[in-house]
């Protein structure tokens, strides 16, 4: 599903990651660890095709993206999405239409897409907040809401940066059960985090990242 192999990728002149290569089967949930500034982002920005190698190859189903087309990106992200640290919510927007949006973006016919809206936010179980503007949610809601947006569209692959990053340890642990079901629904979830709690004494496999080079 998802495979690196001798990836390289530098800023300037820094290398940010150093010869990493790993493979992720299909339907695993898999954590990316490490400290701060040990290129956990940019290896899921990598996957995501937001930054292309400098040196190695990546293959994500069938995409090879170490030179992908920039035509092809939009196809590759309708398999692959992403969760941010920060949201990236329309914050002046409805619930219903920031989940709505990546519908609408590829054309969904609009009497579709409000059951499937509405089925999301069942999933994560904000459906009574649907017609509720984002920027009156608290934190966890709104990661919520964003997850809601990233399961819309049915991907193969969810990659999450830091979800847990800006919320109490309760609403953390809301959060990561419900990426272990959606994960159960048969999707490949990728989550970076320098959080060990998240992954302590669990099953799912963790790759560890230190001054860019797996550990």
């Amino acid at each position: 599903m998802i495979t690196f192999t001798g990836v390289y990728k530098y800023y300037d002149s820094l290398p940010v990651l150093q010869n990493v290569s790993f493979h992720i089967n299909k339907g695993e949930l898999t954590f990316i660890t490490g400290p701060s500034g040990a290129g956990k982002t940019t290896l899921l920005k990598l996957i995501f095709g937001g930054e292309t190698p400098d040196e190695g190859e990546i293959k994500v189903a069938d995409f090879e993206l170490s030179n992908i087309k920039h035509a092809k990106i939009p196809f590759l992200r309708r398999i692959v999405t992403f969760v941010f640290q920060d949201f990236r919510l329309r914050q002046d927007l409805t619930v219903f239409d920031n989940i709505a949006l990546p519908l609408r973006v590829i054309g969904e016919r609009e009497k579709n897409i409000k059951q499937r809206v509405l089925d999301a936010l069942k999933d994560v179980g904000l459906r009574h907040k649907s017609d509720s503007i984002v920027k009156s949610l608290s934190g966890g809601e709104q990661q919520r809401v964003a997850i809601a947006r990233a399961i819309i569209t049915n991907p193969q692959i969810i990659l999450a940066d830091e979800p847990t990053g800006n919320l109490d340890p309760e609403t953390s642990s809301d959060v990561m059960n419900l990426f272990k079901r959606i994960n159960i629904q048969g999707c490949t979830v990728v989550i970076a985090t320098h959080n060990p709690e998240l992954f302590k004494n669990s099953p799912y496999r963790v790759l560890s990242l230190k001054e860019g080079r797996l550990s």
